[in-house]
């Protein structure tokens, strides 16, 4: 797909960048142009200001963004015009103002190496299941044709995804010093009958991030220790909830939810360290997204102060 379906945000990416690191910023303000498009946006937690970083053109959808571990690229799933947003998503990763754009060719839900060099991502059929290759899309190797949504931990030393197992499903991990698969739930699922995709590392690399159902008629935010003994703790229950998961630190999670008020998605936080007992203080809205629109697929760099996510119009 050609270079064109980006077109570079009114204020330069330079904007960004010194808004980051703690300059003056004028009052927030929402781009006035192209608002009926897809926009990729970053929110400062410090500041609570969003900068819109580039417009998506062409493409009907645009999902699971990631930001590169230096900060420079974005990496996300997309589909062009007639191709369904599941079996036609394609990878893409392009500079922070969309500029050097790059299709990688199909695949979903990308997840940067630690140092960048490499990219995990989910196929669909028929190249179905998880896989790793280069940064420019070369060198692709199949995982697991059996698993998906794999996501690379913030160490760099193991893989996670989900996979289907007798009983039911688990969280597989590849640990890539030893070379050897483990399961977390160690074929149990824990009670649960099903894992979403998007679910998310700790920082720390310690815990997993996931939705889950399968528990009476509820739906579950919940996460678990990646040890030989897993204790899964509830951080929230409700009726629905959206797969999509971040971390802004080790205690608290960040994820997309649809607000009564406005009927619109917003970016929320739950708190971490809450188990089912704390859950009537429910998730926390958080500041400094742009109004009006539809704001989801968060997430957090690597120093926890920008969260890059997409903003869609109210619509859509």
């Amino acid at each position: 797909m050609k270079n064109n379906i980006f077109k570079t945000a009114t204020r330069c990416v330079a904007a960004t960048v010194l808004l980051c690191v703690g300059l003056t910023c004028k009052a927030q303000t929402v781009p006035a142009d192209h608002t009926d498009k897809i926009w990729m946006c970053v929110l400062d937690q410090q500041t609570r200001q969003s900068q819109r970083l580039f417009v998506i053109e062409q493409l009907t959808s645009a999902s699971s963004p990631t930001l590169s571990p230096d900060g420079s690229r974005i990496a996300f799933d997309g589909a062009a015009p007639g191709e369904a947003s599941s079996p036609g998503a394609r990878i893409f990763v392009s500079n922070l103002d969309g500029s050097n754009l790059k299709d990688l060719g199909p695949g979903a839900m990308p997840s940067w190496s630690p140092r960048g060099s490499r990219l995990a991502f989910s196929k669909y059929s028929p190249e179905q299941g998880v896989w790793l290759m280069n940064a420019d899309g070369q060198n692709q190797r199949l995982i697991d044709q059996q698993g998906w949504s794999i996501q690379w931990s913030p160490n760099g030393q193991m893989l996670a995804y989900t996979r289907q197992i007798d009983s039911g499903v688990d969280f597989r991990i590849f640990n890539l010093v030893e070379d050897e698969f483990s399961t977390v739930f160690h074929g149990d699922s824990g009670g649960y009958n099903s894992f979403y995709w998007n679910f998310a590392w700790s920082p720390d690399s310690k815990r997993i991030c996931f939705k889950g159902t399968g528990i009476g008629s509820k739906t579950h935010i919940s996460s678990i220790a990646i040890n030989s003994d897993p204790v899964v703790d509830v951080h929230y229950v409700c009726e629905s909830a959206i797969a999509d998961f971040t971390w802004l630190d080790n205690a608290t999670i960040g994820t997309c939810m649809r607000t009564s008020e406005q009927n619109l998605h917003k970016l929320f936080t739950i708190d971490a360290s809450a188990t089912t007992a704390a859950t009537e203080t429910g998730p926390t809205e958080i500041g400094g997204q742009f109004p009006g629109r539809n704001n989801s697929d968060g997430d957090v760099s690597r120093n926890g102060r920008l969260i890059v996510y997409v903003s869609r119009p109210a619509n859509k």
